[in-house]
């Protein structure tokens, strides 16, 4: 039987949350431009085909001209290219006189943390693994903090592939709870049902798994906290109740507190 492949690396182009290039000594490098990392998310998202010019220079400046727009492309993509070289990474941006694009290939594959999201380029039982790991954490959502007024079409894209990402985080984590509760190894399936409840708080199946989690080691005092804290945030901020699923399991488990001697 074969050796299960090593979880992979966390990668050194990061595109999730607040952007950071690091160079192969862990440092991290600017880009001079706010739009630099417009063109690199955008890049990086659509790899594997080249880009007309003057499509990326009106998705990034349809307020300008055609000649105004490509001259900013041309600075940003400069800028980028530099940067591209400082890491180490020469020439996996091509462009010429007509396209822009990023190299197609194994070269491109796992340099950027969203490639552990995407089963095209990771398998997904490797990228659970990498879940798994110490370093990766939610840092946030893709490019957070990247805001282009005026570019609609950018935007549009923007908004859509950032919660692409963000479901697929969300299911990585999923599929690694529940394989540690099938495991029994509570400890790891609360840990992991925490970040979700942190991250994506208003999905109840989040707070219901980490209920049934707590419940199954025998914390119910602390599976109904989880409750408690969800009706109060409910309340507080949306005037309503949790739903019959969760007010369910609730009411289950409180019942076997009760019958258990233990408080509820």
């Amino acid at each position: 039987m074969s050796e299960p492949s090593p979880a992979p690396a966390m990668p050194r182009l990061r595109l999730l949350g607040m952007g950071r290039l690091l160079d192969p000594d862990g440092q991290d490098l600017s880009l001079q431009y706010r739009k630099g990392w417009a063109l690199l998310g955008y890049l990086a998202v659509e790899r594997d085909r080249r880009h007309a010019r003057e499509q990326l220079a009106s998705l990034f400046w349809p307020e300008l001209g055609a000649a105004a727009a490509r001259t900013n492309l041309r600075q940003v993509l400069a800028d980028l290219q530099d940067v591209f070289r400082r890491l180490g990474l020469d020439g996996l941006i091509a462009a010429d006189r007509d396209t822009i694009g990023l190299l197609p290939g194994r070269r491109s594959r796992a340099l950027f943390d969203i490639d552990l999201l995407d089963p095209l380029i990771v398998a997904e039982d490797d990228a659970v693994e990498a879940v798994s790991g110490q370093s990766w954490h939610h840092a946030g959502l893709l490019l957070e903090g990247v805001r282009m007024d005026g570019c609609d079409d950018f935007e549009d894209w923007l908004q859509y592939t950032r919660q692409h990402f963000f479901r697929r985080e969300i299911r990585l984590m999923e599929r690694l709870r529940e394989r540690y509760r099938a495991e029994r190894r509570h400890p790891e399936a609360a840990d992991i049902a925490h970040r979700l409840v942190r991250i994506d708080g208003w999905n109840e199946a989040h707070h219901r798994a980490l209920m049934e989690i707590f419940a199954a080691d025998g914390a119910r005092h602390h599976a109904l906290q989880v409750y408690a804290e969800l009706e109060r945030n409910l309340r507080r901020s949306l005037d309503c109740e949790p739903d019959p699923l969760t007010r369910a399991l609730r009411e289950e488990i409180a019942g076997a507190a009760r019958t258990a001697g233990s408080p509820a």
